[in-house]
């Protein structure tokens, strides 16, 4: 079905919403996904608060967040929590469940927070379908892993400062050049692109324009910390040295590594050619939205 749903949403200052102080309504598209991104403003600094999104007679899940200190505020402390390379298919994400416990006040996500491609016999749950290249497809590789009930629980909790990596779209991909040279390439970056938006804690000005997205950035919590979210993939050179008729391989990043200290050669074949640098700039911040209650668990695999 085609049709927009209007959404409304309420962030209060209590979990019953009793006080409601913010509210308003959104579109929930469908060339969008019906993914909507909310960015309240007036908010106070440093406080809690809880949101959920009402469309119709359907109510959301309950979620919590909590805003970044003032800049200039002095802060004594924090507690955070990073992850990264969460494979579906490899392992339970429990360790999410044990970070819940931690009461940490931000998860920073450092990219593959999907992963395109399956390997390995000793699988602990399968992907639901092959490798994706088209927006449906990627749509539904993020949907699945949506379904874990500890990310899940993370996302509901505390708020997200996400980027990505290479896994979100296609295995060492650098720029506008894909692994096994994909002529078609463009078209499947900008599918993975606009799915990544869709179904990550993301504000508006990062969605994506053509096949542009921008994600770094920097943010600041008080005058305590400062965040800077890199974002190494959309700007990067292709990879130094790769194999005939590849775009890159993993191990290849330990030569465009020294490239960045000084000069590697390649010198594998006549006319040997410089490896090129792999450039790497800042990239993104950003914010969450709410997701189920949390399930039971199993094995970790985020990092924390």
């Amino acid at each position: 079905m085609n049709l927009t749903v209007r959404v409304r949403w309420q962030v209060a200052t209590d979990e019953r919403f009793a006080r409601v102080v913010r509210s308003g309504t959104v579109d929930a598209l469908p060339e969008r996904a019906r993914a909507v991104h909310v960015e309240p403003d007036g908010l106070e600094p440093g406080c809690e608060y809880w949101y959920r999104f009402l469309a119709g007679d359907e109510v959301s899940p309950v979620g919590r967040t909590r805003t970044a200190p003032a800049p200039d505020a002095v802060v004594e402390s924090m507690r955070f929590a990073f992850g990264s390379c969460q494979h579906f298919e490899q392992a339970w994400f429990s360790a999410y469940r044990h970070l819940l416990d931690e009461d940490v006040e931000l998860m920073v996500f450092l990219g593959d927070y999907v992963y395109e491609s399956s390997w390995g016999s000793d699988l602990r749950r399968r992907h639901s379908a092959g490798e994706p290249r088209t927006l449906a497809e990627y749509r539904n590789r993020h949907a699945q892993y949506k379904t874990d009930p500890d990310p899940q629980a993370m996302h509901a909790a505390v708020p997200w400062l996400v980027t990505w990596d290479d896994h979100e779209v296609d295995n060492d991909y650098a720029g506008e050049q894909s692994e096994n040279l994909d002529p078609d390439f463009a078209r499947r970056r900008a599918a993975a692109y606009q799915a990544y938006f869709e179904h990550m804690p993301l504000r508006e000005s990062a969605r994506p324009r053509g096949q542009s997205m921008r994600l770094y950035t920097r943010a600041d919590h008080g005058r305590l910390a400062r965040f800077h979210m890199l974002d190494g993939r959309p700007f990067r050179s292709p990879q130094a040295c790769p194999r005939p008729g590849r775009g890159a391989r993993t191990s290849s990043t330990r030569a465009a590594a020294s490239a960045s200290r000084q000069t590697a050669r390649c010198s594998a074949r006549p006319g040997a050619l410089a490896c090129r640098r792999a450039a790497r700039r800042p990239r993104a911040l950003e914010r969450h939205r709410p997701a189920d209650a949390r399930g039971p668990g199993r094995q970790p695999r985020a990092r924390a």
